[in-house]
């Protein structure tokens, strides 16, 4: 509020005050049609603002900015008007009343059991007025739309999950499970990015008292050790073939020292076919020739580094309900140079959708190996006393995971 170049709220203000107070004072002085568009087109850029710097980032955030931009405005106006109003010295149910009578999305709110008086998103509605009338003329221009970014909003969904737990006093264990995708589908080819990790941490704690029986000392000593840990990066391409089915290929890489292996770089490449595709079901299978570049925690003199391999996977998806989803996937993956080396990966998980964003996913995973990676353990004579050598044994063949993750879908 400016008149004649000075501020008549009196000396320098900081814009955002300037609006709030200006808003605050024209919702509580009038709640008339005028009013309420002038505190509208005060705060409306703040919204605007949010949302422009959100879209550079990614296009995701262009959907989440378009969803929340009609609360954003209304949230700012709320607060600018109980601000003004307290420092006015108003009452704030005046305020309240008079920053909902000017917020459209407010107004419009079935919540609120008032009638929609400004339709959120409605800029005609919010535009200057001659008279208390808006007239079309007076809309600004509606958000232009740019018709690659449109292409790029349809071709790709986005997906995260998160699962954590935490205990503490007794024990001591940190589990950090994170997870993300991203998937497209053009008309000539589909294309999927999928990258996640876990780690379990636990606190190992040893106590001793020293002294004697009428007055000792208790010294503790921990020391946090990792439990498990599992990082991948994967990459899947299919592109559907004439007449009848599609060819696929992929590659991705794997860290779990736990299960014997810095590092597995795998490189497949087949054929597949869709067998069930509709609204509720899915079923399809492919098969492949597989590249394997494995790295061992323990190397095994009489296991190759580098070998190649066959592949066989299956996928169902079912629709249970509106909210509801089960999915299932199995890969089973020979190694040609060591024909007794099979490796199986099988996932089940049941998705329950919460809202239209989240969703809570519950999976239980099976990884069998038959020739599992070696694991050093300490050699002792038949006393128990230890030699101070080290024998190289088997791991165990089967590892299960069971986890309960919250997901966000894009």
């Amino acid at each position: 509020m400016r008149k004649g170049g000075a501020d008549v709220l009196g000396g320098p203000v900081p814009g955002c005050l300037r609006a709030a107070v200006a808003g605050g004072l024209l919702a509580a002085a009038s709640r008339l049609r005028p009013a309420r568009v002038r505190l509208w087109r005060v705060l409306r850029p703040v919204a605007s603002c949010l949302y422009a710097a959100a879209s550079r980032f990614h296009p995701a955030g262009v959907r989440i900015c378009r969803s929340l931009r009609p609360v954003v405005g209304p949230a700012v106006v709320v607060g600018g008007a109980l601000v003004a109003s307290a420092a006015l010295g108003l009452s704030p149910a005046l305020g309240a009343s008079a920053a909902l009578a000017a917020s459209p999305a407010l107004v419009a709110s079935p919540a609120l059991g008032a009638g929609a008086a400004f339709p959120a998103g409605n800029v005609a509605a919010l535009a200057p007025s001659r008279g208390g009338v808006a007239t079309a003329q007076d809309a600004p221009e509606q958000d232009a739309r740019d018709p690659a970014q449109d292409t790029l909003d349809r071709h790709w969904s986005y997906n995260a999950e998160l699962s954590l737990l935490f205990t503490s006093g007794n024990t001591s264990t940190r589990t950090f499970s994170v997870g993300g995708g991203a998937s497209g589908e053009w008309e000539s080819f589909q294309l999927s990015l999928t990258a996640g990790g876990l780690r379990t941490e636990s606190r190992a704690s040893s106590k001793s008292a020293v002294g004697s029986p009428d007055d000792f000392v208790v010294a503790e000593e921990s020391v946090q050790q990792p439990r498990a840990e599992n990082y991948f990066v994967k990459a899947d391409f299919e592109r559907p073939l004439r007449g009848f089915g599609f060819l696929t290929a992929g590659t991705g890489w794997e860290r779990n020292t736990f299960a014997g292996f810095e590092s597995r770089i795998t490189a497949v490449a087949g054929l597949g076919n869709s067998w069930i595709e509709t609204e509720s079901t899915e079923f399809k299978t492919d098969a492949g020739v597989t590249l394997t570049i494995q790295e061992d925690v323990v190397p095994d003199p009489a296991a190759s580094k580098n070998f190649g391999g066959l592949r066989l996977s299956t996928e169902v998806r079912q629709r249970l309900a509106a909210s509801s989803s089960f999915g299932s996937a199995l890969l089973l993956d020979l190694n040609l140079a060591d024909r007794s080396d099979l490796r199986a990966d099988l996932v089940n998980a049941l998705v329950v959708d919460v809202s239209e964003l989240l969703a809570v996913k519950t999976s239980v995973r099976f990884v069998w190996d038959n020739q599992p990676a070696l694991i050093e353990v300490p050699l002792e004579w038949p006393a128990g006393a230890p030699t101070g050598a080290q024998v190289s044994v088997p791991r165990r063949k089967l590892d299960s995971t069971i986890s309960v993750a919250l997901v966000a879908n894009f």
